[in-house]
């Protein structure tokens, strides 16, 4: 009896490690982050426009839908990624931007238009592509933002929120 249990567990021992194998034929599963595309608005002299009462006024149109500032539109089990549209926040130091979002962060798009109404008359074009590659474990994730049809770079923190913002400077604005 002692011999049997013996053999069946060395068989179980040697087949367990016989299954293990680096050379896996099941696919990657990799979770990227969704993103949001954020703005600090300013004036010549540096002031922040998303203070004033104005900025409510402000509208986003993007996909043939228009968006206010604050109308969350949700998330649904099959798609957990919450787009929420046009978002007011602040910073921790006072400083308030625009986040227009989320998008899906492993969905490839190129040149996704929006374009922000400022309620003053006037309109900035900003697009966005988003290239994400899965390649041996591997995320490689490239992303480019234009305002009215040049490169912007996101380089201004927003602590407390994820993520980086890029400035428009408004000029005086019809009235």
């Amino acid at each position: 009896m002692k011999t049997k249990s013996l053999y069946l567990l060395l068989a179980a021992l040697f087949s367990a490690l016989l299954s293990c194998s680096d050379d896996s034929n099941e696919p990657y599963i990799a979770d990227v982050a969704p993103y949001s595309i954020n703005i600090l608005v300013r004036d010549a002299e540096g002031n922040d426009l998303l203070v004033q009462d104005k900025a409510e006024e402000i509208k986003f149109e993007y996909s043939g839908e228009i968006y206010g500032i604050n109308a969350t539109i949700g998330a649904s089990r099959a798609q957990p990624v919450c787009f929420h549209g046009l978002l007011r926040l602040a910073t921790d130091d006072g400083r308030h931007f625009l986040s227009f979002g989320e998008f899906q962060g492993d969905k490839n798009v190129s040149d996704e238009l929006v374009i922000i109404h400022w309620g003053d008359g006037t309109s900035d074009n900003i697009s966005f592509s988003n290239h994400c590659d899965i390649k041996e474990g591997r995320i490689n994730i490239e992303r480019t933002i234009k305002l009215n049809g040049e490169i912007v770079e996101s380089t201004h923190s927003l602590a407390p929120h994820n993520g980086k913002a890029f400035i428009i400077v408004k000029s005086d604005t019809k009235n």
